[in-house]
Parts: C-alpha cells; structure tokens; sequence
C-alpha cells in the first residue's frame, strides 16, 4: 500500500520552495545598468585608502563578454593604464 504524504507536509514543502524565496529579493541582479564607454570618467575603488582618497580617472579601453555586457575596462591614472573589473569602479553622479 503507497503511502501519501500528509496535507501538512505538502504546505509546509510549498511554504519552503515558493514563499520563501520571495522574501529575500536580489534586485541587483535584475536591474541592468549602462555599459561604460572609452572616455567615461570613473572613479576607481582602492580598499586600502579610504573613499575620501580614491582617484578619478578615465576609461580608455572596454572589453565586453559574448553577452555584450562590459566587465573590465583598462583605466587611466596618473601612474599608468590598468586593468580593472567594472564592479570595483564607480560612475560619478552627473546633474543633467
């Protein structure tokens, strides 16, 4: 004889994999932002100085994934041209 699983296991099962996972969103993944472009100017993350010293520099080379996404850029400083991730770079705020 099979055995049916009780009505209380069945919500609980559903309350696990359907509502759950509603309640902790992820809205930086779901919301795309403008590719950098060569002359933008950004601001380049350096976790051993704090915000107040990070510099401002240009981007001078983009490499976008088969996606056509951009995820490294190279960027020019000061002291040269380096290559950086997309995530440790920040777009200054502009006032239209």
């Amino acid at each position: 004889m099979a055995t049916h699983p009780s009505v209380s296991s069945v919500i609980l099962e559903k309350v696990f994999s359907e509502y759950l996972s509603t309640l902790q969103s992820r809205p930086k993944w779901f919301k795309s932002s403008q590719n950098l472009s060569i002359g933008d100017m950004v601001i380049v993350e350096a976790p051993s100085r704090p915000p107040t010293e990070w510099r401002l520099d240009r981007v001078t080379e983009v490499h976008p994934g088969s996606d056509d996404v951009v995820r490294v850029v190279f960027v020019r400083t000061q002291d040269g041209v380096y290559k950086r991730p997309v995530v440790k770079l920040v777009r200054p705020p502009v006032e239209p």
